[in-house]
């Protein structure tokens, strides 16, 4: 029976590079897909929402699953890409034993860096914070106590907040939702064995042309910005309980 693999990471981590590689060199045996929706998920919204009825995307998401079971009629189907962290829970719902979940994780210290490039979490109103970038004050995060000091954290400080908020939802899921999980750090499947640990548990045959393919940067969303990056590496240090889950998954 084919599975269903959906990558969960905070995004700045790989998953361009994966999905394209993938797609490149598995794609007579794997659909691949690269954040399908973006952030039209809504991801944000349904974090805070228990009943998936009351979902404001619930039938752009069970369109999206019927076009999924249609691919796994023929073969395996992976997504990569952060705005599914919203309806995850669904997927593996409406997916019963056919999905399995692989964690991206990478180091919050340049995911984090990489994010205040994008102008996440920027003073101007966008559609990524208002649909995507998690806050304190969110319905269903882990790490509320961050709102009282929200105001005064720079942006650096509220993205290392986000790969926290998203970090430790996937620590959560791994121990609720029942379903084969494989957490791989970024650093290590561009310069590790962890690219073919991944390979393994999608079910995939380890080629060696996708190795060669580390090499090679992929990132459509490759920006600078002239805006001051506010980067205080050490605040992490002043983030206990965020350093406390970077130290968890290594």
């Amino acid at each position: 029976m084919n599975a269903a693999t959906f990558v969960l990471s905070t995004g700045r981590c790989g998953t361009q590079w994966l999905a394209q590689n993938l797609s490149d060199h598995y794609g007579d045996l794997l659909a691949v897909t690269h954040e399908p929706y973006q952030r039209e998920y809504l991801p944000r919204q349904l974090l805070g929402i228990d009943d998936p009825a009351r979902w404001p995307t619930i039938e752009l998401v069970d369109r999206h699953v019927e076009a999924i079971e249609q691919d796994l009629e023929s073969r395996a189907y992976i997504e990569c890409g952060w705005p599914c962290y919203g309806p995850l829970r669904y997927f593996v719902k409406r997916l019963s034993g056919r999905v399995r979940v692989v964690h991206l994780v990478r180091h919050p210290i340049p995911t984090a860096a990489s994010m205040v490039t994008h102008l996440c979490y920027h003073s101007r109103p966008d559609q990524l914070t208002e649909k995507g970038l998690l806050t304190p004050t969110d319905p269903g995060v882990s790490l509320p106590e961050y709102g009282e000091r929200w105001a005064a954290m720079s942006r650096f400080e509220k993205c290392l907040y986000f790969w926290a908020e998203i970090t430790q939802l996937g620590l959560r899921y791994e121990r609720e939702l029942g379903v084969p999980w494989l957490r791989v750090r970024s650093e290590d499947m561009f310069a590790g064995a962890a690219l073919d640990d991944l390979l393994d548990f999608i079910g995939m045959p380890r080629r060696g042309s996708i190795h060669v393919a580390r090499e090679i940067r992929v990132d459509d969303y490759l920006m600078g910005t002239n805006v001051k990056l506010e980067a205080d590496y050490q605040s992490i240090r002043r983030l206990p309980r965020i350093a406390a889950i970077a130290q968890e998954v290594g």
